[in-house]
C-alpha cells in the first residue's frame, strides 16, 4: 500500500471512528450515522492487504476500547447495532496466527507486524475485563438460546456462532507475563476476563449448549472455549482447589526478611574496610561471582523466540481456581 493511499485510508478511518459517538457525563451517545460508519470499518478490514495495515491502524487507534465496547454496553437492545458490532469485534479479535495462515512469519517486517497485532490483541483482552460488556453479550445469547430450534432464523444462528467465536478469540489471546509481572496466587488479565464472564453467568449458557441435544452445532465451539479457560491452569492444582491447604503451603506464604540469609566472607573486603557480604551459602570461594548483578545483553524483540501460549503455567487465586473447577461438575 503506497504512502498516498495509506494517508488517504488513514484519514477515512479516522473520520469513520469520529462519527461513531462520544462521551457526555459518563454515558456514551451514538451518532446518527453510527451503523454506517461501522459498516465502513468492516469494508476496510475486508480489503486489508498482506501487511494488515488497516488492522494495525485500528489497533493503534484502539477503537474497540474507546467506541465499540461502550456502544455494546449502552445500547444492548439495538439489534442492528449489536449485529454489526459483533461482526466487527469477531474480525478485530481474530488470532494473529490465523491471519498468517497458521505459520509464524520469518521475514523481518512481517514478524514486526505480527508482534504489533499480538500487542493490540492483548490490549483488546484487557478491555474485555469489564463485566458489563459480558452481561450485555450474555443477555443477547440467552435470548437467542431461548428460541426454539424451529423458530430460529438464519440470522439468529449466525449471531450465536459469532458470539461463541468472539468468546473463543478473547480467551485465545496469549498472555504476556513479562509485561503483566504477576506471580502465583495473583490475578492476571486472563483471570480477570474469566471472572467478568463468571459475573455475567456466561459459563451457565456454555454448559447448557454443551449438554443440550438441540445445540450440537455449537459443541465444538464450547469445547474450545472450555479448553482455553483452563489453558494456564495445572490439572493437579485445580483438583486440589477445594482441599484444605497443607502446613507446607501455608509456610510458602510467610514473608522472610531480605537480609535473613546474608553471610560475610572473611579475608575479602567489600566497600571500605568492611567484610564482603554474600547472599548465598558458599562451600568454596571459587563459587563467589560478581556477574549476577550485571545487566545482561537484551535480545531485540523481533529476534526473540515466540513462546507458545501453552508453555505458560501458573496458579491463580483460589476464587478463580474454584470457578472453572466447579463449572465442570
Amino acid at each position: 500500500m503506497s504512502e498516498s493511499v495509506s494517508s488517504l485510508v488513514l484519514s477515512d478511518i479516522q473520520a469513520a471512528c469520529s462519527t461513531l459517538g462520544g462521551w457526555d457525563e459518563g454515558k456514551y451517545y451514538k451518532e446518527p450515522d453510527c451503523i454506517e460508519s461501522l459498516k465502513d470499518l468492516l469494508r476496510y478490514l475486508r480489503r486489508d492487504d498482506e501487511s494488515h495495515e488497516i488492522r494495525r491502524i485500528l489497533g493503534r487507534i484502539q477503537v474497540l476500547r474507546t467506541d465499540l465496547l461502550p456502544l455494546l454496553k449502552f445500547y444492548p437492545d439495538d439489534e442492528r447495532l449489536f449485529d454489526v458490532i459483533i461482526r466487527l469485534l469477531v474480525d478485530l479479535t481474530n488470532p494473529a496466527i490465523l491471519l498468517y495462515k497458521e505459520e509464524l512469519p520469518v521475514e523481518k517486517f512481517a514478524r514486526n507486524n505480527y508482534l504489533e497485532i499480538v500487542t493490540h490483541l492483548q490490549l483488546y483482552k484487557l478491555a474485555f475485563t469489564d463485566s458489563k460488556v459480558w452481561i450485555a453479550i450474555t443477555k443477547k445469547l440467552e435470548s437467542l438460546l431461548h428460541k426454539n430450534w424451529e423458530t430460529r432464523q438464519e440470522e439468529d444462528k449466525d449471531t450465536i456462532e459469532r458470539i461463541l467465536v468472539l468468546v473463543r478469540n478473547v480467551l485465545h489471546v496469549p498472555a504476556n507475563p513479562s509485561e503483566e509481572k504477576r506471580t502465583d496466587d495473583d490475578v492476571n488479565i486472563h483471570d480477570q476476563v474469566l471472572w467478568a464472564m463468571h459475573l455475567a453467568h456466561l459459563e451457565d449458557l456454555l454448559l447448557y449448549v454443551t449438554s443440550s441435544d438441540d445445540e450440537t452445532d455449537y459443541c465444538f465451539h464450547c469445547l474450545e472455549i472450555l479448553s482455553l479457560m483452563l489453558r494456564e491452569q495445572s490439572p493437579e492444582v485445580l483438583a486440589r482447589a477445594e482441599q484444605p491447604r497443607t502446613a507446607a503451603e501455608k509456610d510458602e506464604d510467610v514473608r522472610h526478611p531480605r537480609f535473613g540469609g546474608t553471610f560475610t566472607v572473611k579475608n575479602m573486603k567489600g566497600i571500605g574496610d568492611n567484610d564482603l557480604v554474600a547472599h548465598d551459602t558458599l562451600s568454596k570461594l571459587s563459587q563467589l561471582s560478581f556477574d549476577r548483578s550485571k545487566p545482561f545483553k537484551a535480545k531485540p524483540k523481533n529476534r526473540r523466540p515466540v513462546l507458545a501460549a501453552d508453555d505458560v503455567t501458573r496458579r491463580s487465586t483460589l476464587n478463580i481456581r474454584l470457578f472453572p473447577e466447579g463449572s465442570l461438575h
